[in-house]
């Protein structure tokens, strides 16, 4: 039986974008991400309310940001100083790490933000 014949099983088969668009593109970025398909889905899109610790994560991995240490303290010491805030940063850096469609560089964003955030024993729990 040939490799086009062959059945998948059920298994995802990911297919390639035509040659016109990068794998990398910024601009595929959103389209391959949970909150598109959520959207898709019919879930309301919230964002983060400002000045939280969501938000300083949501700005810190944009594709036109670096994340820097005093930045990194600010998530850190929101979370610290407000509990409440944890979950919903944590929820944005857990599903940039898990998302197989994110740049590498919004992964080693993510990672860096919660490898700070561990040296918080309630921010640990959120996790």
């Amino acid at each position: 039986m040939a490799a086009a014949e062959r059945p998948n099983n059920g298994a995802a088969v990911k297919t390639r974008p035509p040659p016109e668009v990068q794998e990398s593109s910024q601009e595929m970025e959103f389209w391959r991400s949970d909150s598109w398909v959520d959207i898709w889905a019919g879930i309301p899109l919230r964002p983060p309310s400002e000045g939280s610790a969501a938000s300083l994560v949501r700005a810190a991995l944009l594709p036109c940001s670096n994340v820097n240490f005093p930045q990194i303290t600010e998530i850190c010491d929101l979370v610290a100083s407000k509990p409440s805030d944890c979950p919903e940063a944590v929820k944005l850096l857990v599903s940039a790490m898990r998302d197989g469609y994110v740049p590498y560089r919004k992964k080693l964003k993510a990672l860096t933000i919660t490898n700070e955030m561990l040296y918080d024993q309630s921010a640990v729990q959120c996790f």
